[in-house]
């Protein structure tokens, strides 16, 4: 592993992010095919993402972002680099003055009962 994934690595963990090392995306997706991710980090919120992003861009490292994994298609050669999976704080669906807005990791049933709900 180099030296800039290691580096990306303690900052996930620093952060509070869950990581692991040579993930089978067949897990992560709804179709249930895909090889390994390099590195697959799930994200709690905003600001672990954000301090992921900064880093991975400042070490040039690759990065694939996912909220469900509905609708995705992986290799079963994998992916190199990064694979950021949106945790809890990406899951909420909330009314505002707008209208309904749904997290981008929430899934397309909770965001329907949701609107039921609310008319």
């Amino acid at each position: 592993m180099s030296q800039q994934m290691e580096e990306l690595i303690a900052v996930a963990k620093k952060a509070g992010c869950e990581v692991r090392q040579e993930e089978p995306m067949s897990r992560h997706t709804t179709f249930r095919i895909g090889g390994p991710a390099e590195v697959f980090v799930v994200v709690p919120g905003e600001e672990a993402l954000q301090k992921l992003l900064v880093c991975s861009k400042k070490l040039e490292i690759p990065v694939l972002v996912i909220g469900n994994g509905s609708n995705m298609l992986v290799s079963d050669h994998g992916i190199d680099g990064l694979v950021i999976a949106l945790g809890e704080g990406f899951k909420k669906v909330r009314r505002t003055e707008k209208g309904i807005i749904a997290g981008a990791a929430a899934s397309v049933l909770s965001a329907c009962s949701f609107a039921q709900k609310e008319s």
